[in-house]
Formats: structure tokens, sequence, C-alpha cells
């Protein structure tokens, strides 16, 4: 598996941490890198995202959120109990924040919105949502999902 050859630990965490960081989605088809060094901190806690965010903050504070639910993705640690992206009003799009579809589901996170009306994940049609392939305890509440491409939506979700 050539993302555990770019960790320094093996096994799952290791694959899926490199994964995102590499931003690999469903066809892990992607141009030839070379990492030489590269440092993502992780946490294990409760992640905030919002419009007003930036993806150079911790992520770790109301006060100090991130911008995207990628970023947040890459950086929370798997962990054994389930952990919460919590995200703040707003639509987020590619064109609004530059929110990367499709959101990739992992293991014991959870996506929370603000409220059905109040946070909107905008695929604007050209992409799928949610990418979530075996992913244990992924869970999506409070929120709104509009405007997928229908036509390959129902090809990549599986559970």
């Amino acid at each position: 598996n050539n993302s555990q050859a770019v960790m320094a630990v093996s096994g799952r965490a290791a694959a899926s941490a490199c994964d995102r960081l590499l931003g690999l989605w469903p066809t892990k088809r992607s141009p030839p890198i070379d990492i030489q060094h590269y440092s993502l901190e992780q946490y294990d806690a409760d992640i905030f995202v919002s419009l007003a965010g930036d993806d150079t903050n911790s992520g770790l504070t109301e006060t100090e959120p991130l911008q995207t639910i990628t970023q947040a993705l890459k950086i929370i640690l798997p962990a054994d109990e389930i952990r919460t992206i919590h995200l703040a009003e707003g639509i987020y799009s590619s064109g609004s924040n530059g929110e990367i579809y499709p959101i990739v589901g992992f293991d014991n996170v959870q996506i929370a919105g603000a409220g059905r009306s109040a946070t909107i994940l905008d695929a604007e049609s050209d992409y799928i949502h949610f990418y979530i392939n075996g992913a244990e305890n992924f869970r999506i509440r409070d929120l709104t999902i509009r405007n997928a491409n229908s036509i390959i939506e129902q090809y990549w979700i599986q559970t």
C-alpha cells in the first residue's frame, strides 16, 4: 500500500491519515507526488468549522474554526469514540468556501450542522457529496444536502 510507505507508522489509522493528507478519494488516482518532509498535527477532539474560519487555525474551538470540512477530516484523529465536526451556519460549497467534494467518511466521525435550514452542503451539481465505503459510525445530522450530481451519487455512497 503506497499510503503506508509515506507514513512513519503502519496500520489502518496511518493509511487513513495519509489518504486525508493527500486528498485521495474514491478512485485513489492522483498525479505522482514526492513528499520529503511534512507534519500534520492531528487532534483527538471535536473540530469546529465556519465559513469565516481559516484552514490554518487549529479548529479546536468555536473562536478558532477551520474553513473547510475537508481540512477538519485531515486533522481529526481516528478514535474509538465518536468525534464531531461542528459546522456553523452557512452554505459549504466550492464556490463559497472552497469545500472539496466528495467528503470522505471515516470511522467514528460525525458531521453536525447548526440546523437543517442553517447549514447546507451544496455540491453545485458537479460532484457527489460523500464517499462512504465501509466507514463504521460515520454520521451526518442537522444539515441539508443539495445539488449533487445525481448521475453518480447513487453509485459512490456505499455503507
